[in-house]
């Protein structure tokens, strides 16, 4: 079994969390092209990234989510509204950030949208 020291540790985590981003960015870009020569976005990425896993928000899904919205709308998460919803007492990061999502999608109509398109 390999074994590895704090330092090494760190490095490995720091280069999954780049990957993770990486991937996430290329997502982003293929299905909106247009954020293709949005400058700065990677590191507006890392930015959102790594306050998703300060917050707690370990969930890849979610973070991804994350992620995507923090494309659109950069450092969203730093609103008082969205930093106080997110950092409720009595759950999970990622549950909160589930609940925001599904609040944010009925407040834009997208839900019953949704529903409509899928009868």
């Amino acid at each position: 079994m390999i074994e590895l020291d704090a330092a090494q540790l760190a490095q490995l985590q720091a280069s999954e969390q780049e990957d993770f981003v990486h991937r996430v960015h290329v997502d982003l870009v293929r299905k909106f092209p247009e954020l293709a020569s949005k400058s700065g976005l990677v590191e507006q990425l890392q930015e959102a990234n790594r306050h998703a896993l300060n917050l707690g928000l370990s969930d890849a899904g979610a973070r991804m989510q994350f992620l995507h919205q923090a494309a659109w709308v950069p450092s969203f998460y730093r609103a008082p509204a969205v930093r106080a919803w997110l950092t409720k007492p009595g759950t999970s990061v990622t549950q909160q950030w589930m609940d925001f999502m599904a609040l944010l999608a009925h407040k834009l109509g997208l839900s019953e949208q949704a529903e409509k398109e899928g009868n």
